[in-house]
């Protein structure tokens, strides 16, 4: 019997399979090509909403209810909220969720048959508010709650919700406060940013008049990290840290890119290059010859300036740039600074700070 979208407690084990994972691919597809007959375009796959997905999807297995609030606990809009929110999008944020459930592995066409026969679930397979789908599935041998007297029962969450960063590809960029603007990868021009917007690696984000929320992928399961940044100007993008593990690590990476004029001996310093623009209150912006930022947030980000950069987990710091320094200072928490020059590591903790010098 295969159910869409009642609540009782329970145990199982469910887990993930590679038969679960060819389901979860076949119903994004199979979604995706109906949205293209119908004149929509498709959903983008990602990798975050089809970790919630299957959490949530886990979860209603060990705890043997079939809903999309938890019994007793967390509601969707909480569920989902707890990570939207936290990305900067405030409490108007929209996302939809389709749930359905069998004994033994069903078939794709199966599943879609029952969604788009129901008009709720329909609505969410069309919707045009949305641009991410996310699914998940979980499965238990035995049965539990409301799965009770049932063996090898699956259960399928997919999640339709705004877009999500992908790691190595993209980066989530709101505004806090003030003032903040970003000049999209492959673009001139800067724009002021006034909504959440997903970003390709190389995108630029002045940040000097304002506090800007970054959001990225910490891995390729879907584990997102945030940390805000501002007082500055800097372009994201992704790096492998220790390169020699594999599979590599991965940090976020935020280069300090105002461009640096007045230095002896030199046009511009060497780094990511910005193309500045008219500055609309000069005495609150940066002074030409040096350039900073302030990052505060909990993840695996990094902060590069010309001759150090600094390497986080979760903390307050500071990382400035002059013609011929980089100073990093560390407000609260744990900071590896590497010397550029010097080739090497200094292990900074709150108060401390450390000036890597040109050659």
């Amino acid at each position: 019997m295969l159910l869409a979208s009642p609540a009782w407690p329970g145990r199982a084990t469910p887990a993930r399979s590679e038969g679960s994972t060819a389901l979860a691919d076949g119903l994004i597809q199979a979604i995706n090509d109906f949205r293209l007959q119908s004149g929509l375009s498709p959903y983008t796959p990602s990798p975050a909403l089809s970790l919630l997905a299957h959490e949530h999807s886990a979860n209603m297995l060990a705890q043997g209810f079939f809903a999309h609030d938890e019994p007793g606990g967390k509601t969707f809009r909480e569920r989902l909220g707890s990570v939207l929110v936290a990305e900067g999008r405030g409490k108007n944020w929209i996302a939809e969720e389709n749930l359905a459930t069998t004994e033994h592995e069903p078939a794709v066409a199966d599943v879609m048959h029952l969604w788009l026969d129901s008009p709720p679930h329909l609505a969410n397979i069309v919707a045009r508010t949305v641009t991410d789908i996310g699914v998940g599935i979980a499965r238990a041998d035995v049965g539990v709650g409301f799965w009770a007297g049932r063996s090898d029962v699956y259960a399928i969450t997919v999640i339709f919700g705004p877009s999500q960063p992908s790691l190595r590809k993209s980066v989530l960029v709101a505004p806090v406060s003030g003032t903040v603007a970003v000049r999209p990868a492959g673009q001139t021009k800067f724009h002021r940013l006034r909504t959440p917007e997903l970003l390709e690696v190389g995108s630029e984000i002045d940040a000097e008049l304002g506090r800007s929320r970054l959001t990225s992928a910490a891995d390729d399961e879907g584990h997102l990290q945030t940390a805000d940044f501002y007082q500055g100007r800097y372009v994201a993008d992704y790096e492998d840290d220790f390169p020699e593990i594999e599979p590599p690590q991965v940090v976020t990476t935020v280069t300090l890119s105002r461009r640096l004029t007045g230095c002896p001996g030199t046009r511009t310093t060497a780094g990511v290059e910005g193309k500045p623009r008219k500055p609309r209150k000069p005495a609150r912006r940066q002074n030409a010859k040096e350039r900073h930022v302030w990052g505060a947030g909990t993840g695996k980000f990094r902060t590069k300036g010309q001759f150090a950069s600094a390497t986080v987990r979760g903390t307050t710091w500071f990382t400035q740039d002059a013609c011929r320094t980089t100073v990093v200072k560390v407000q609260t928490g744990l900071v590896d600074t590497f010397d550029v020059v010097l080739r090497k590591h200094v292990t900074l903790r709150n108060g401390q700070s450390y000036t890597a010098h040109a050659p």
